[in-house]
């Protein structure tokens, strides 16, 4: 238990750490209440790892669960590990380091994602690609948009206002034909054609009608959908699909 003493807090992540501050200072304490992290940081962030970023003097690096430096404290900006590597900014341009704050890819890109199922999105001259870890370019830059590489094994891309989907070889699954477009989950993604939402499979078939108002990603086989004014699920099922809608006083708008 932590005495009430901190003008705030987060929630014990699995490193077994909360980040809490005090007059304008960040540090971290265990779950005796013990601070295992003095509270020092201008900013911090949760740990994730065993690693977590914090800022002193405007610089952004990384410090491990005794409060030793990992990454030197000199980025101008920075965003937590995903797949063994983090985005770091020095200068006006992005890269990534690994877990021992080597630089894995040098920062020389204008924009760019985190590591997403060993492909990450980069912008170059305002055109976006994807490169590996190793900071090889996979796919060249030419997307006016690009998202993250699901477990499907897809990523959204946009180009001169459309949005379709390419495979991690750079091959356009289902071509830039949409206004809007989610990723894939479960092999079904919502998409809009002509202000309606339907839902597709990985080939581009269309599952349901483009009827929807709105439409959200399927989870554990179902998606909430909209319509009108109601709310409600729509399944889809191999050969067919069904879907459930109702008024209700306590649906709330959905940020598609």
């Amino acid at each position: 238990v932590v005495a009430p003493q901190y003008d705030g807090g987060y929630n014990f992540t699995p490193d077994g750490l909360a980040l809490v501050h005090k007059d304008g200072k960040w540090g971290y304490v265990d779950r005796t209440g013990k601070e295992a992290v003095a509270l020092q940081y201008e900013q911090a962030l949760v740990f994730s790892d065993g690693l977590a970023a914090v800022s002193k003097g405007g610089k952004w690096g990384f410090i491990d669960q005794t409060g030793k430096e990992a990454v030197p404290i000199a980025y101008d900006a920075v965003s937590a590990f995903s797949e063994g590597l983090a985005k770091v900014n020095k200068g006006g341009k992005w890269g990534y380091i690994d877990q021992t704050g080597k630089e894995a890819v040098a920062p020389q890109y204008g924009s760019s994602s985190r590591f997403s199922n060993g492909l990450a999105a980069v912008e170059t001259n305002g055109k976006w690609g994807y490169i590996d870890q190793t900071g090889k370019t996979v796919v060249a830059p030419k997307y006016a948009y690009a998202g993250n590489f699901t477990t499907d094994g897809l990523a959204v891309v946009g180009s001169s206002g459309k949005y379709g989907y390419i495979d991690k070889k750079g091959k356009e699954i289902i071509a830039p034909a949409y206004e809007k477009a989610h990723d894939f989950s479960g092999g079904l993604a919502a998409v809009c054609q002509g202000d309606k939402w339907g839902f597709i499979d990985k080939t581009g078939k269309a599952l349901t009608p483009f009827e929807y108002d709105g439409a959200a990603d399927f989870v554990q086989n179902a998606a909430i959908v909209q319509k009108g004014g109601r709310y409600g699920i729509v399944n889809v099922t191999v050969g067919g699909f069904s879907d459930v809608l109702a008024s209700s006083p306590y649906a709330q708008p959905i940020d598609w």
